[in-house]
């Protein structure tokens, strides 16, 4: 009996030490998470001692900050964040800041919503440090950021000498027309309207991608097949490109699944070619649809300023725009275009268009039916309308009286022969389309647009026959080929 006892309390002791070890092993491991996360907690303490406490976290701007941002800032505890863009002019009321909000406090009012709290936090106040100009990492993607003095710089040594000043060196190129007086012109008039538009850069949105054959011999001569629509660029670009002569490269455009003037440059054909001069065997290249988006050029974004003055008649009497836009990192001519297109459709006494080529930090931008056009036009024309509706004319009856016509000096210069504006516009006037009735929920918008004739490379194959006739076969870029007969 004596030995049996002996035997359990020998059992229990060890239990005992196995258990004070494992309790033991547990209450160290404890502590050393603790002393582990105070020091973590020191750390993070003194790297953010200047920032308020976790939260909801509400960035103010100064004059040479680029944006208003509400955002939150993380620290060793795993708190909940999430982030808002907020832009000045959408703010209709102070925000209040240092104060303790709960989840669902309304915590900015804005012109089109209202932002609520996601969780319940401190409503804090921080500024951007001031190192933010200097930063390498700093990037500009508006027009208003970039073009502010203070902005980092997206490019050296692009900017033109005829630059207005005030601006920073990311407004690289500038320019102005117009004639007549202005001011006298705005004076006359009866109303004047004054308007502001933002235009997003857009993808052409083409459904077939970029793809493209390329195969060159060892001799220097290549042949590329492409959806391009436009082959004599291609091959004058990737001609100059490997410095070969044009007749030293072939290429074939093939039937296209929608361009829109993104498809009149090259993206991928020089790697391709590239690629097969190093291989010595064909290449082919196909770009995914995330591809096309990522690295094919979009059309520009604008920022234009539309100022009209019109008498009670109808009659234009001056008109004013300012136009600004971003093509991305590199300069391009669509300001130009733009500034050129914007009245072009009207016969005007006193104008002017000053126009202004922004650099970003974004893809270089790429043609999109009449590049640079559309923006300007939109704007002129909605405020030639907001002008019909105010004193209640027809908005044809205005274009058919200010309408540009033979022998009328255009905005941007030159004069005008017979371009059939008028005559166009009178033929919709009397149609029997715009005098059906609107049924409910439809609408009938006018507007005017104008565009210039580009003319480029092509070639013919001409025939005379027996009877003296000629027949010329002309090849288009852009456009069906067709067979002119003349004796």
């Amino acid at each position: 009996m004596g030995r049996v006892r002996k035997n359990r309390i020998k059992n229990l002791m060890r239990r005992s030490s196995k258990i004070t070890t494992v309790i033991f092993i547990f209450f160290f491991i404890i502590a050393g998470v603790i002393i582990a996360r105070t020091m973590i907690g020191n750390h993070f303490k003194k790297k953010f001692s200047k920032r308020p406490p976790p939260g909801i976290i509400v960035t103010t701007t100064q004059e040479r900050v680029f944006e208003n941002v509400i955002s939150t800032f993380g620290t060793a505890a795993p708190i909940p964040t999430q982030t808002f863009k907020v832009e000045k002019y959408e703010i209709l009321k102070p925000i209040s800041f240092n104060q303790k909000v709960k989840r669902g406090d309304i915590i900015a009012n804005l012109k089109n919503r209202k932002i609520l709290a996601p969780f319940d936090g401190v409503l804090g106040k921080r500024d951007f440090s001031d190192d933010l100009n200097v930063s390498q990492s700093s990037i500009v993607i508006n027009i208003e950021d970039a073009m502010k003095k203070e902005a980092p710089l997206v490019a050296k040594g692009k900017k033109n000498e005829n630059i207005p000043d005030g601006f920073s060196d990311n407004v690289v190129q500038y320019c102005s027309f117009g004639h007549g007086n202005i001011e006298h012109g705005f004076n006359e008039s009866d109303k004047v309207i004054q308007r502001t538009f933002k235009t997003p850069s857009v993808h052409q949105g083409y459904i077939e991608p970029h793809a493209c054959l390329a195969s060159m011999s060892d001799d220097g001569k290549a042949d590329l097949w492409c959806c391009t629509q436009g082959h004599y660029n291609v091959r004058s670009i990737c001609s100059n490109i490997f410095k070969i002569d044009n007749s030293q490269l072939k290429v074939t455009a093939s039937e296209i699944g929608g361009g829109f003037g993104g498809k009149t440059t090259v993206f991928i054909e020089p790697i391709a070619l590239a690629l097969s001069q190093k291989s010595g065997r064909p290449v082919k290249i196909v770009m995914s649809r995330e591809e096309v988006f990522k690295a094919t050029g979009p059309t520009v974004s604008s920022l234009v300023d539309v100022e009209v003055g019109m008498k009670k008649t109808g009659k234009i009497t001056a008109a004013k725009a300012t136009i600004r836009y971003e093509g991305g990192a590199f300069p391009n001519e669509t300001y130009e275009l733009g500034a050129q297109s914007a009245f072009a459709a009207y016969d005007l006494k006193s104008v002017k268009t000053e126009a202004y080529n922004v650099l970003t930090n974004r893809p270089a931008q790429a043609a999109y039916r009449a590049p640079g056009a559309p923006q300007a036009i939109y704007a002129v024309e909605s405020v030639i309308d907001e002008l019909c509706q105010y004193f209640n004319h027809d908005p044809l009856y205005v274009r058919i009286l200010n309408a540009a016509d033979k022998g009328t000096k255009s905005s941007y210069g030159p004069t005008f022969e017979d371009i059939g504006l008028k005559a166009t516009l009178e033929a919709a006037k009397v149609h029997s389309h715009y005098k059906t009735p609107l049924k409910d929920n439809q609408g009938r918008g006018v507007a005017c647009g104008f565009w210039f004739n580009f003319g480029g490379n092509t070639c013919v194959s001409l025939n005379i026959n027996f009877d003296g006739t000629v027949i010329v076969e002309p090849g288009f870029p852009l456009a069906t080929n067709f067979l002119i007969s003349t004796s």
